[in-house]
């Protein structure tokens, strides 16, 4: 979905909404539930889930990129010529059915890739001619993940945060609004803006 250099801002991204939500959630929640009632808390979510996915469909653009057209031009041992446009002449045979996506330069990378049209990116289904890419390649590829340890304890250390974060979320509701404290919903929720703030500074 990214290049190499922008994949730790787009995890950090995805990772501070992801906390942002679930916080936010508590905190409205508490206010939902003294005001309108906790019965209305499945309704609104699933109105925001039905504007969520109307946004998906008409404006997130697919995450299909032709990369083995790219390493097969950036491997020299692919041609055994070192004539370039024999090359280009390689790859004009094997995009004639299709727009061309790219052109090659004399490293064998892509530049200047071509604009696709707002249908090309909202299309149900995309797909490449030249593709030779079974379903259970793509099927088994994230598992090859779980070979690289520092991927592995990654997620290990991100489960047991999120426990630790449901764990907690799931406990202070029922401590504060009981005896001694009675605070209401609301109250309790504001508890999160700690949570809030830290999400905002880390």
């Amino acid at each position: 979905m990214f290049f190499t250099h922008e994949r730790g801002r787009m995890v950090a991204i995805y990772i501070f909404f992801q906390q942002l939500g679930s916080i936010l959630g508590l905190i409205l929640g508490g206010y939902i539930s003294d005001g309108i009632g906790w019965r209305w808390s499945s309704p609104i979510v699933a109105i925001a889930c039905g504007v969520l996915i109307l946004l998906f469909i008409f404006t997130f653009d697919d995450t299909m990129f032709p990369r083995y057209r790219f390493n097969q031009t950036s491997n020299s041992n692919s041609f055994h010529s070192g004539d370039h446009s024999e090359q280009k002449e390689h790859l004009a045979k094997e995009n004639q059915n299709e727009p061309p996506i790219s052109e090659i330069d004399s490293h064998g990378i892509g530049e200047d890739i071509t604009p696709r049209s707002y249908r090309q990116k909202i299309a149900l289904v995309h797909h490449f001619a030249d593709d030779k890419t079974t379903w259970f390649q793509y099927f088994r590829r994230p598992f090859y993940l779980f070979s690289f340890p520092n991927i592995v304890l990654a997620g290990i250390q991100f489960a047991f945060g999120c426990t630790a974060g449901i764990v907690s979320f799931n406990t202070i509701s029922e401590i504060m609004t009981d005896a001694p404290y009675n605070w209401s919903a609301g109250s309790t929720g504001l508890i999160f803006l700690a949570a809030l703030v830290g999400n905002f500074l880390g």
